[in-house]
């Protein structure tokens, strides 16, 4: 899109179809990358696989409860504006779609197109869904709704995330980004090397703006550098230093005679993080 309405502030919120084609795109193919990896796995795996495997599928469920309330939220929205821009709210609400804002029961909502005085423009809390319906509190008072008027609210992690974000340096052409929490970096490399890429895993570190690379090739991380360390050293400073913003480029040229890690990954992750509790002390 190119011509938007404008957001709060002097920003215009854009979505453009190639930015939405990446997006698309990449999600699908780490999908399917991630299938064919589960796919081939031996019969007789040991705790260690079972583990990340575990903690992938979990991290799987509750990014699909996510994008569920996001889809949610783009739907409401762009029923309100069609009716805003035709005048028509005649549309049939579907029932089905309101499974989507089961995972966002108790969380902060606004309404869109809402007549009550009470509710217009307000914060109120999404208390249970019913059929095409939802209802919705505030200040003890219970109101119905159909669900395409709720749209979920951003919590406080989600706006300092958004701000940090927006101050990200972009002009890497990544394959994918994402934001880590503290104690996420070796869930991304465990993923990484998994799905035996091969490029350089770029993090940065708001605040005191540092940046981190991780080497990843064929499997395996092959080296990392941090601050002016280099190798194990520096994969375990980076895994203290917290939340982060990552974005995986495999399209750096890689040299091939600057290893400094020459561990498996479980290794390096165990060595590692034993180094960075010794930091700690």
């Amino acid at each position: 899109m190119t011509d938007t309405p404008k957001t709060t502030g002097n920003t215009a919120w854009t979505w453009d179809e190639g930015e939405l084609r990446r997006l698309r795109a990449v999600f699908r193919t780490e999908l399917q990358a991630f299938l064919r990896v589960t796919e081939k796995a031996p019969d007789a795996v040991d705790d260690a696989y079972r583990a990340r495997v575990a903690a992938l599928l979990d991290r799987m469920e509750q990014a699909a409860a996510e994008l569920d309330v996001c889809a949610a939220n783009c739907h409401s929205l762009a029923r309100s504006l069609r009716a805003w821009v035709q005048g028509d709210d005649t549309h049939v609400v579907v029932p089905e779609g309101s499974v989507r804002l089961r995972s966002a029961l108790g969380q902060e909502v606004m309404l869109t197109r809402t007549t009550i005085a009470q509710l217009a423009g307000k914060p109120v809390r999404l208390e249970y869904i019913d059929g095409a319906n939802a209802i919705v509190q505030t200040g003890g008072e219970y109101w119905g709704t159909p669900w395409d008027r709720v749209v979920v609210m951003p919590d406080a992690e989600d706006r300092a995330y958004a701000n940090t974000h927006r101050n990200v340096n972009r002009h890497i052409d990544a394959v994918f980004r994402c934001h880590l929490r503290s104690g996420e970096l070796s869930n991304a490399v465990q993923f990484l090397t998994m799905t035996r890429r091969h490029g350089i895993l770029h993090v940065h570190f708001p605040g005191g703006r540092e940046e981190g690379a991780i080497v990843c090739d064929d499997g395996r991380v092959v080296h990392a550098a941090f601050r002016d360390t280099e190798g194990i050293e520096a994969f375990a400073r980076m895994m203290r230093m917290g939340e982060a913003e990552a974005w995986f480029d495999s399209t750096s040229r890689i040299d091939p005679e600057r290893h400094t890690v020459s561990l498996s990954t479980d290794q390096l992750l165990i060595e590692a993080a034993v180094k960075a509790d010794e930091f700690k002390e």
